[in-house]
């Protein structure tokens, strides 16, 4: 099975919710079995565009049960690639987030369609010889059917500089300011 949206804006209002516009939208999933409970393999989608954010994830879903919708034995690995920290504006609904340079992150989801699990995630903001953000951990529970947050969640932020390269731009434009009153 395969389907594909120009916006995924458009495609989650058919349902009633509001997402910031991140872009078009491909997946597809080969899906196996007879009766009421089929399994689904080679799911792959694709979710924004290189020039912006990018979500990538691929997987497969153990059991799922055409009567009720539940899905059970989900297995995903995700991918999020982005040529500047930026570009998280729109999605964070957050109008001035900074330029810090590239971003790019990984993920692994499992779980149910009552909760979803993230035993594993990294997120690396940044450009080496400069500001370095990262972020590492997991998230022991994401629930999916009820209004609520995500339980123990626990990430690591680490954040690294180059300080004699802080320190020599901070020199150059104390020089700059300094000459430019003279």
């Amino acid at each position: 099975m395969y389907s594909h949206a120009p916006s995924f804006q458009d495609a989650v209002r058919l349902y009633g919710k509001y997402v910031p516009d991140l872009g078009p939208v491909k997946a597809s999933i080969r899906i196996h079995g007879t009766g009421m409970v089929l399994t689904g393999s080679d799911f792959t989608m694709q979710l924004g565009t290189k020039n912006s954010l990018l979500f990538t994830l691929q997987g497969s879903i153990e059991k799922m049960f055409i009567t009720d919708a539940f899905h059970k034995g989900i297995e995903l690995t995700g991918t999020l690639t982005g040529k500047s920290t930026s570009q998280l504006s729109e999605l964070l609904g957050n109008s001035e987030t900074p330029d810090i340079g590239p971003l790019s992150g990984k993920l692994l989801i499992t779980g149910d369609s009552n909760n979803l699990v993230i035993p594993q995630i990294s997120l690396f903001a940044g450009r080496k010889n400069h500001l370095m953000l990262t972020a590492a951990g997991k998230i022991a529970e994401v629930p999916l059917r009820r209004r609520l947050s995500p339980r123990g969640v626990e990430i690591v932020l680490t954040v690294t500089a180059r300080l004699a390269v802080m320190i020599c731009q901070w020199c150059w434009v104390a020089e700059y300011l300094i000459l430019d009153l003279y």
